[in-house]
């Protein structure tokens, strides 16, 4: 894939930078996306979020690790933020290293967001954060990392894994597909004690979409659940129009002079 003009490389990662449209930043937004996705992608979606945003200088990090999967397309460029072989149970060491501890590409991500922040001569409450899938899970647990909260995380078709420790509580928007087939679909009642104790067991592990708002709530992370009807594990326009909307929002109730 021929990179785009407004292609960089700088503190470890390598990204399409959207300036602002004022010619001033004001705010910084990071864009992560999916699992098998890349940055180089984002040019549409950038300029709908700026329409929205115009003093924001817009970031689509590509992630670290080439990903290939016979599902995407031929030639399409896919990337991951950290090895995926498949369920939990048949990767364990990499996933028990996540549970009780953190991704180790979350480190290295929000140093590069604090580099890209200095450089704009702006703060932690100046930036927002948008994450798809698996960059839905990245973006979440980088801003839980963070010192001091951001303005604001939109997860579409995000997760949290079990035991992710809170720094910080920004306000999060988690915007799911009530057809989501990977954190959204509908779940079995369990018949038995047995089965019913297994179940319970397993969930503190599970990264489904109900588990999810059960850690939030009780870390006490300020959240809001979007539901977009028929949406699968993707982003549409509505999807990306709801999330947009939010991170402006947060963007100016987190920069609104104090009276």
């Amino acid at each position: 894939m021929t990179l785009p003009a407004n292609w960089h490389k700088e503190n470890g990662f390598e990204f399409a930078l959207f300036p602002a449209k004022t010619g001033k930043a004001e705010h910084l937004i990071v864009i992560l996306h999916g699992i098998g996705g890349n940055g180089k992608e984002w040019e549409k979606a950038a300029a709908q979020l700026q329409a929205k945003v115009p003093n924001a200088d817009i970031i689509a990090v590509q992630a670290p690790l080439p990903y290939a999967n016979k599902n995407l397309p031929k030639d399409h460029e896919g990337y991951a933020w950290f090895n995926y072989g498949g369920a939990p149970h048949k990767q364990a060491r990499a996933w028990l290293s996540h549970v009780f501890s953190h991704i180790p590409v979350v480190d290295k991500m929000n140093s590069f967001i604090d580099a890209q922040l200095k450089k704009r001569g702006l703060e932690t409450k100046d930036l927002g954060l948008i994450g798809q899938s698996m960059g839905g899970l990245v973006a979440m647990q980088a801003s839980f990392y963070r010192d001091k909260p951001c303005a604001g995380v939109v997860a579409h078709g995000g997760t949290v894994m079990s035991f992710t420790k809170i720094r910080s509580k920004p306000e999060v928007l988690l915007i799911m597909g009530d057809k989501d087939p990977i954190f959204f679909s509908p779940k079995e009642k369990p018949k038995g004690f047995l089965k019913r104790a297994f179940t319970r067991a397993a969930n503190v592990f599970s990264l489904h979409h109900d588990e999810v708002v059960k850690r939030l709530k009780k870390k006490g992370v300020p959240f809001t659940e979007k539901f977009i009807p028929g949406l699968e594990h993707c982003i549409n326009d509505e999807s990306w129009e709801a999330g947009n909307d939010f991170i402006a929002k947060q963007l100016q109730k987190k920069n609104k002079p104090k009276s």
